[in-house]
């Protein structure tokens, strides 16, 4: 019986900044740019198409940026302009419904 050969681990992502090849520690999303929404095979298009952006520490945007959408030409991670990005990032909807649970009997929020 022959052994199996072993399965290769994912690879990590790297930080998107030019010429660094450092594990990222952090990542946000930006929209496709037309040349990147034009690769895509129109029948998987749709609105809310996001790209990945990753980046190392010392190339990495602030936490309240990475929490928003960035434009499609959004060039960060840039260290021209880090710790901030050279796009106008979309706010974070606001979910406005008030939130309910149901538990289980017997069960009661609080001590």
């Amino acid at each position: 019986m022959s052994t199996p050969a072993p399965i290769a681990p994912a690879s990590a992502p790297v930080c998107g900044h030019t010429a660094c090849t450092t594990a990222a520690v952090a990542h946000w999303t930006r929209r496709l740019t037309a040349v990147e929404l034009a690769a895509i095979p129109i029948e998987q298009h749709n609105t809310g198409m996001q790209l990945m952006v990753y980046a190392c520490g010392p190339h990495a945007i602030t936490l309240d940026l990475a929490a928003r959408i960035h434009q499609p030409g959004c060039s960060g991670p840039n260290a021209a302009s880090l710790p901030t990005c050279d796009c106008t990032p979309e706010l974070p909807a606001t979910d406005t419904a008030p939130v309910t649970t149901t538990l289980a009997t017997g069960w009661q929020i609080g001590p």
